[in-house]
């Protein structure tokens, strides 16, 4: 019954965020983030626990709802985004994948990002739409690690604290498969 609280009166998934923009009530939801972990069970959880009663006792609308919910993932996305930004000493944001299409979620990045001195790059829809692309990106860093450790690729270079965090992380994997 995940989201079933709305999905049942016709409003989720694409068109959420539709919906999400009528909404007036700011419902407050399970916020979990530790470190650069969220956690959405305990939110979706509470939503189908409380969505049937509030909307039958007109407390909320399935907009109100829906807005909620995104103004509250997208707090916790850009809390974890900042984090990794101070950690990485970064200033800019690149965002991709389906939800990088939510023009709020956008909003909220690129106020982030101008706050620390930095900007959002969100790429257009032909490759938020279609993780293919995000995801042979993200394998570019472990796949150019194994052939060297400083490698220009589509002018992408590994190094700094990038460069430390996968090289930890190789380390790490190879002791798991060394034998004592």
């Amino acid at each position: 019954m995940a989201f079933s609280g709305v999905n049942e009166v016709g409003e989720r998934g694409a068109r959420g965020p539709t919906l999400a923009k009528k909404g007036e009530k700011f419902i407050d939801l399970p916020y979990v983030v530790k470190g650069m972990d969220v956690s959405f069970s305990g939110m979706l959880s509470f939503i189908e626990a409380m969505t049937i009663e509030k909307l039958k006792n007109n407390e909320c609308t399935p907009a109100d709802l829906c807005y909620s919910l995104q103004e509250t993932v997208f707090a916790m996305l850009v809390e974890i985004t900042e984090r990794a930004m101070a950690h990485y000493d970064s200033k800019d944001v690149l965002i991709v994948g389906g939800v990088g299409c939510n023009e709020r979620l956008q909003e909220m990045m690129r106020i982030m990002c101008s706050e620390r001195g930095g900007r959002l790059f969100a790429t257009d829809d032909r490759y938020c739409i279609d993780n293919g692309a995000m995801i042979a990106y993200t394998g570019l860093p472990a796949q150019l690690l194994t052939i060297h450790f400083s490698f220009l690729y589509n002018m992408y270079i590994l190094e700094g604290k990038e460069l430390e965090f996968y090289m930890k992380k190789l380390q790490r994997k190879k002791g798991k498969g060394a034998v004592a």
